[in-house]
C-alpha cells in the first residue's frame, strides 16, 4: 500500500501526465471499496489526503475521473470518517474538499 500512496503523492513524485497516478487511484478505489468498515488508518490518514493532493495538483483528465471514483468510493464506503477526517486541530478535510470542489467548477 505505501507503493500505491507514493504514486500518487505528489510529495514524494511530482504530478506526471496520466500513467502511474491514475492507474494507482484506480486501484485504489478496489481496495477502498473492498476494505471492511472502519477503513484502516493507513487509508484514512494517508491515503485520503494523498488522493486529494493528487486530483487537485494534476492538469491530466484520467487522474482526475479517477481521482472522482477514488472520492466517491471512499465517500460511499465510510461517510463518516471522510466527514470527521482532520488533518489539523482547525481544518477538516471535508470542508476543504467541498472548497475546492467550488473552485474549480
Amino acid at each position: 500500500m505505501p507503493k500505491v500512496i507514493g504514486s500518487i503523492s505528489p510529495f514524494y513524485l511530482p504530478c506526471l501526465v496520466g500513467g502511474p497516478q491514475a492507474v494507482a487511484l484506480d486501484l485504489l478505489t478496489v481496495v477502498v471499496r473492498g476494505s471492511p468498515v472502519p477503513l484502516s488508518e493507513m487509508l484514512i490518514l494517508n491515503a485520503f489526503p494523498a488522493v486529494i493532493a493528487c486530483v487537485t495538483k494534476s492538469d491530466d483528465h484520467s487522474v482526475w475521473q479517477n481521482g472522482g471514483e477514488c472520492l466517491r468510493a471512499y465517500t460511499s464506503v465510510a461517510p463518516e470518517q471522510v466527514f470527521n477526517y482532520r488533518y489539523d486541530k482547525h481544518n477538516d478535510h471535508c470542508s476543504e474538499t467541498l472548497n475546492n470542489v467550488n473552485k474549480y467548477s
